[in-house]
């Protein structure tokens, strides 16, 4: 298991193709900090475009490995993005 020093950068462990057009999201957590998992098909256009939360793990009390299943009903294009709260 990767996992940044506390207080760090969040960062994706792996993302991967699955099945057709859908992708696995693998990213590690630290321990009492809450993340957001967010998804934009505009991320690179100026001003930046809209996030959307996917997912949000709530602060618990251990480190932890999460997998979320996302399907790209928008186009093959998309941009992640892993926001994390002290």
């Amino acid at each position: 298991m990767m996992l940044v020093s506390a207080g760090g950068t969040p960062q994706f462990y792996l993302i991967e193709p699955f099945i057709k057009k859908a992708v696995l999201v693998h990213f590690d957590t630290e321990a009492n900090r809450q993340y957001e998992l967010q998804f934009s098909t505009n991320a690179l256009t100026s001003p930046p475009g809209t996030w959307t939360n996917l997912y949000v793990v709530p602060a618990i009390p251990f480190a932890d490995h999460f997998v979320f299943y996302h399907e790209m009903t928008n186009g093959p294009v998309g941009f992640f993005r892993l926001i994390a709260t002290p």
